[in-house]
């Protein structure tokens, strides 16, 4: 499996990023009116920075950083849909190999 460039992997960070920030556009489109876009303002306002804080200080959002994160749904996935092939006798290793690595490195694709 071909490495990707740094450039490469900060490109699909970003495009990440975009697709997270669609989403929740899109989702406060579907209730104007609401005062949704004004909850979500205040949210922001009252906890992203400290989230983004503990983040960049111990890797998830939680304030104790000893805290078990468990992987987001989409990994476990994943990690379910591989384990599954392992068990039903799958043996192209690089299919598999592909598959782990996709789920436990999601940016080097």
């Amino acid at each position: 499996m071909k490495r990707q460039t740094k450039a490469q992997i900060e490109d699909k960070k970003t495009e990440f990023m975009d697709h997270v920030l669609d989403s929740i556009l899109d989702l406060l489109e579907d209730y104007p009116g609401d005062g949704a876009a004004e909850r979500l303002e205040q949210h922001i306002h009252t906890h992203l920075a400290t989230e983004l804080a503990n983040i960049k200080d111990h890797g998830h959002r939680d304030d104790d950083p000893y805290t078990d994160i468990l992987p987001p749904v989409s990994q476990f996935a994943k990690l379910r849909d591989l384990a599954e092939m392992v068990l039903a006798g799958n043996t192209e290793f690089d299919v598999l190999e592909g598959l782990a690595s996709e789920a436990l490195n999601p940016y080097e694709k």
